[in-house]
């Protein structure tokens, strides 16, 4: 997937990652054609621990520069574990709808909600030519990658994966790998390409631990917050600098290099909430429309001149 990251007056930068969950998923699956399954293989039904192989791969429904593939959802059919073209394991059945599955955009996404084991790859409806009956199911791969393992990418929202934070509202977000790939505008490091890593998750914003610097809430029946700290991520710190006018209007960090005079705000020091920020510098205005997002320390900055 590829996804959009706006920084400042700087422009566009394309960042290696998805299409918004909120879309669909746009999942590149590997070609699993084997040979035809055995007849000790064969089966008609999906149950929990057989697998699946994939019989019609995703269609590219539309493209474009900027937000990359939308794709269509790949079609499963049921076969035994030992056969060639088997692809993944079910793991659980009938938990959730897979079309509101997705962590972020409407979706639910804690172990709790959707009910699918901790270490699943995804979450995809499965039908066979023997019903018409759609079946959500739980799906680890037989071989890796594992995007369900924490920092893969992809699975269910846990501590240990990365976030990469999109403009406009708080939590326009998407799981991306943990990559060590770094972004840089104009020969200046900002950090990686994702935004930072997910500490915990809790049910409010005051529950998030020292480590983590930013909350950001998604739609989830229980545990709802994400906590989520720099971790080498875009994340701006002490000593980063953001847009100026995006920052002081309390919408999500937008980075920006401190050599934009006039443009950019230096961060001083993230504080305890509430605490005095040190001379020269004053408390951001990190207003959130939502109580539960935003800032957990309070940031102090100052003008970048």
């Amino acid at each position: 997937m590829v996804a959009l990251r706006v920084l400042g007056g700087l422009g566009a930068l394309l960042v290696a990652g998805a299409v918004r969950f909120g879309i669909h998923e746009a999942i590149d699956h590997a070609d699993h054609h084997g040979s035809s399954p055995s007849s000790s293989s064969a089966t008609s039904t999906f149950t929990v621990g057989g697998c699946v192989k994939i019989t019609q791969q995703p269609r590219v429904l539309a493209s474009n520069p900027v937000n990359g593939e939308l794709k269509s959802a790949p079609e499963y059919g049921p076969v035994g574990c030992g056969d060639t073209s088997a692809y993944a394991k079910i793991t659980a059945l009938d938990v959730a709808d897979a079309a509101s599955a997705a962590p972020f955009g409407g979706g639910t996404s804690s172990v709790a909600d959707v009910g699918c084991p901790q270490d699943t790859d995804e979450i995809v409806t499965l039908t066979n030519s023997f019903s018409i009956l759609k079946r959500t199911g739980c799906l680890r791969n037989l071989v890796a990658p594992h995007p369900g393992d924490a920092g893969g990418g992809g699975g269910l929202v846990r501590a240990g994966d990365c976030l990469q934070v999109f403009p406009t509202y708080t939590n326009n977000l998407a799981e991306v790998p943990c990559t060590d790939q770094d972004w840089t505008v104009d020969g200046v490091t900002l950090g990686k390409e994702w935004f930072g890593k997910i500490t915990a998750r809790t049910d409010a914003k005051a529950q998030c631990g020292p480590d983590a610097t930013y909350a950001i809430r998604i739609d989830a029946r229980s545990n709802p917050v994400l906590c989520v700290a720099k971790a080498g991520g875009w994340l701006p710190g002490a000593g980063d600098c953001v847009d100026s006018n995006t920052f002081s209007a309390g919408r999500p960090p937008e980075r920006r290099p401190c050599t934009d005079q006039y443009l950019a705000t230096q961060i001083v020091a993230l504080v305890p909430a509430g605490g005095a920020c040190p001379a020269g510098s004053q408390p951001a205005r990190t207003t959130s429309a939502d109580p539960e997002a935003g800032w957990i320390p309070t940031v102090c900055a100052r003008p970048v001149d």
